[in-house]
């Protein structure tokens, strides 16, 4: 078949998914549009506007088969084409968060499906470029939306454990207000899917703490101050980073608002001696603004040991800060994000990609702006854009140039080390 006709076949397939009288019928008619477009490739799926296609029927508010239809096409194109739909997947991807809590049983479940297909298929950039989409669903008012986007936490963690692991400090507040969601199965969705998002932190003392957290961040009533007890006994051999401090904070948070003066007193020494041990005030920062709340209220509490201990960490949280501030680090990140961006979109300008490719690119780079110190850059972003580099004949070296380059900026925004950078390819 030409492309024309591909496309055409394919465009028909997806009518009749939408059109369908049964799930089976929607489903068989989705994947026979996959099947389509694994065969005729990307470009027959662009001149279906599948996108488009896929669009309004997500958006079928009358039409619930049309909206299982588009959540099981979602799947099938994500399984057939693989990377060559990114692109349009997180185009896609808002709709299906919202398909989390459509009211029709079998479209949700066929959401969820696509959902945790797409993420068990993207590469590690592109999970991470549409996880904040995901958390837009956990504070939908839909309870079902944030149940189904809950699910997929889990999957997610699995899918890119390092990407979700930077994004913790985001992620963590809203992980707390879903534990605390008066609707039962909310809460119980985040209370299964906190041991796999605390499980992608990497640092090795917090690791071993890691049973304890799980517990103080579901049943925080019963298990603060044990945690509290367990954090002061810890000899931590490494710094305290970003993410392990989006496991604790909540915890010390929770503390410092008992009623309990000496739960309140562990929370001030908890705080002290971890933020004693932050190196890294970038790592801080997002964290600094709910401290110094609770810990000027205790600064006035009645109890002088509460009061003492209180001065102690504000100090100790001033020294970790040192002169940066929140929005700085925020401005900073953006503008590493911009700079990494230009950069890739300018290397990939001779590679002859689509314009919308080309930007996927460019995102795919920025996305590692953040990444942990001792996480690998190049090669993943390397695996991220070897078949897309593999489909316009790009050579092996021009790859590993660009992904390198992308290393060393994301490493100079962070102030690290030559060291931890590998050497640019002649």
């Amino acid at each position: 078949l030409s492309e024309a006709d591909a496309a055409a076949e394919l465009a028909a397939a997806l009518r009749e998914a939408a059109a369908a009288g049964s799930s089976d019928a929607r489903r068989v008619a989705a994947f026979r549009a996959g099947g389509m477009a694994k065969g005729a490739g990307a470009g027959a799926a662009r001149a279906a506007e599948v996108r488009g296609a896929l669009a309004g029927m997500f958006a079928s508010k009358k039409a619930p088969g049309a909206r299982e239809a588009a959540a099981c096409a979602f799947e099938a194109l994500v399984r057939g084409l693989g990377w060559a739909f990114e692109v349009d997947a997180l185009e896609l991807f808002p709709a299906l968060v919202s398909a989390q809590g459509d009211t029709d049983k079998d479209a949700r479940k066929a959401a969820l499906k696509a959902g945790k297909v797409f993420f068990s298929k993207a590469s590690a950039p592109c999970a991470k470029l549409a996880f904040p989409m995901l958390l837009e669903g956990l504070v939908a008012k839909q309870w079902r939306t944030k149940e189904g986007c809950l699910k997929l936490m889990k999957d997610i963690a699995k899918a890119a454990p390092s990407q979700l692991e930077q994004s913790l400090p985001a992620v963590m507040p809203t992980m707390m207000e879903a534990v605390a969601d008066t609707h039962d199965k909310v809460h119980a969705a985040a209370v299964a899917a906190m041991p796999g998002v605390c499980g992608v932190v990497q640092n090795a003392e917090t690791q071993t703490l890691m049973e304890v957290f799980v517990n103080a961040l579901t049943v925080p009533d019963k298990a603060t101050d044990v945690c509290l007890d367990r954090l002061m006994e810890v000899t931590f051999v490494n710094s305290i980073d970003s993410p392990s401090l989006a496991l604790m904070v909540p915890v010390m948070l929770r503390g410092l608002r008992d009623r309990n003066q000496v739960v309140m007193k562990q929370s001030c020494q908890a705080a002290t001696n971890i933020l004693n041990l932050c190196l890294d005030s970038a790592a801080v920062a997002p964290f600094a603004p709910p401290l110094v709340y609770e810990l000027q209220k205790a600064a006035e509490s009645d109890s002088p040991d509460v009061r003492e201990v209180s001065v102690k960490a504000l100090d100790a949280l001033q020294v970790g800060l040192g002169d940066i501030k929140a929005s700085e680090v925020e401005a900073k990140a953006a503008e590493a994000q911009r700079s990494i961006a230009a950069h890739a979109a300018e290397a990939v300008q001779s590679w002859g990609l689509e314009p919308a490719l080309a930007a996927h690119v460019a995102r795919l780079a920025a996305s590692f702006e953040g990444t942990a110190r001792l996480s690998p850059v190049s090669t993943a972003l390397q695996a991220a854009l070897k078949p897309i580099a593999k489909s316009v004949g790009v050579e092996t070296p021009a790859l590993t140039q660009l992904c390198v380059e992308v290393e060393k900026m994301v490493r100079d925004a962070q102030g690290s080390p030559a060291s931890n950078v590998q050497p640019d390819v002649n």
